[in-house]
């Protein structure tokens, strides 16, 4: 184990059990004093380490799954926030427990290659018998690839007796993901590494994005076309984001992601969305092998996904079958929960047809609707006039908001939930509403 490559004078002792948190002193061979604290949830945990010393900080994280092994073939996934990082495939001749570790921490040099991605460790335990054979796939990280190759990628295994990196069997298996055949775990950590490269020049902007809705071939379909930009090495990858609200450069990391590759000049590629028969916005940003990005094209004209409507009352067969409506008549109109908003209202705004109140927050879906909160969030509901603060209560702290607020040319979006006469934005005349409902309480 090393502190952001520092070695460590000796192995530090780390027990997990379930809902466990533990201190864990370290000391760098550099006299250097490091504290930790390691901590297990069920079958994930996470090890954080600081430095405590006056000469220096650092942290790395540790992420772990502790999986339980059986004699039958078995997949094991490791995610890392919900996204998969690493897939193990293998059989064993024994039961057992075993871990599967990815750590960010910098790896020991490789010969002037380059670090791609996090490094992933196996902690397998004689109890599981002889392993023959484990299939490994890993995910490059976007991130990581910047300056680096990424199409001349291999696996490295670490020899840590002999302190060094060894080469591992495996290849390029898919776009943006690595996968290895372990004929026998030799080694107890694996880690990609690449060339670097001298190219820093993005790829141009991805031109005539456009969308259609397309039955195949799938529910939810969704078939994007572009033209490719022009790039001095070529465009590798296109990174494309989807969305049910129109995509902005500051809400770009948190739309859903798709990696397609480039084969030509006008690209194409379908896409499932998750929702059949809602609107989709889109946009994308082309990459080269050396992790260079271009500027992001935006696609800010909605696209509905494909769905089987086979009775043409405008909303999915999967949706009416999941509400228990009807799938061979129109009832679009009808409003079972006598919430205000007919069938086909909730369908396009994905509420819950038998319940009033879909987010449990205590307001109606409609009222909801009316006034611009979300239904589908318990803690998007509306407030009260001149409540600017968001705490259900009118009080001083609000005028302060409302007179700060007057002097400004725009009022930010959230206040105005709370606008007093309706006027779209927060003015003088707010802070007088408030003021008047402070001291005269209804």
């Amino acid at each position: 184990m090393t502190l952001s490559g520092d070695p460590l004078s000796s192995e530090p002792e780390v027990i997990l059990s379930r809902a466990y948190s533990r201190g864990v002193p370290m000391t760098s061979a550099d006299g250097r004093v490091w504290s930790g604290t390691a901590r297990s949830y069920d079958d994930s945990g996470i090890l954080e380490v600081s430095a405590s010393s006056e000469t220096g900080t650092g942290r790395s994280v540790t992420s772990f799954r502790i999986c339980d092994a059986r004699t039958a073939f078995s997949e094991y996934d490791f995610r890392d926030g919900g996204d998969r990082r690493a897939t193990l495939f293998g059989s064993f001749s024994g039961p057992g427990k075993f871990v599967i570790s990815e750590s960010s921490v910098p790896a020991p040099a490789n010969s002037g290659l380059m670090q791609v991605g996090n490094v992933l460790s196996l902690g397998l335990p004689d109890s599981l018998g002889p392993v023959s054979t484990l299939f490994l796939t890993m995910r490059l990280s976007m991130a990581g690839t910047a300056g680096a190759d990424v199409t001349q990628t291999k696996l490295w295994g670490w020899d840590a007796e002999e302190g060094t990196w060894r080469p591992a069997e495996g290849g390029p298996d898919a776009l943006w993901s690595f996968g290895a055949i372990l004929r026998a775990p030799h080694h107890e950590s694996y880690a990609l590494f690449a060339p670097p490269s001298d190219d820093t020049a993005p790829p141009g902007q991805v031109t005539e994005l456009r969308a259609e809705t397309v039955s195949w071939p799938w529910p939810g379909g969704v078939m994007l076309r572009w033209t490719r930009p022009e790039d001095n090495e070529g465009v590798y990858v296109y990174d494309i984001r989807h969305s049910r609200l129109p995509i902005t450069e500051s809400d770009w990391d948190g739309c859903a992601s798709h990696l397609r590759g480039s084969d030509g000049t006008a690209e194409s590629s379908g896409l499932k969305m998750p929702g059949p028969g809602r609107d989709y916005y889109f946009a994308i940003r082309a990459g080269d092998v050396a992790g260079n990005w271009s500027e992001v094209t935006y696609l800010n004209t909605p696209t509905k996904s494909f769905m089987y409507d086979d009775d043409g009352d405008g909303m999915c067969d999967t949706w009416e079958w999941e509400n228990y409506l009807d799938l061979t008549t129109d009832d679009s109109q009808n409003d079972g929960d006598g919430d205000g908003l007919t069938n086909g209202e909730e369908f396009g705004y994905d509420t819950n047809p038998r319940a009033s109140d879909t987010d449990g927050d205590g307001y109606p879906d409609s009222e909801e609707v009316r006034l611009g909160t979300d239904p589908l969030d318990p803690d998007s509901y509306p407030r009260p006039p001149g409540d600017l603060d968001c705490d259900s209560a009118v009080t001083l702290a609000d005028a302060l908001i409302a007179l700060r607020l007057a002097a400004s040319e725009n009022t930010p979006p959230r206040f105005c939930l709370s606008d007093a006469d309706g006027d779209g934005k927060v003015g003088l005349a707010d802070a007088v509403f408030i003021l008047q409902k402070i001291v005269v309480p209804e």
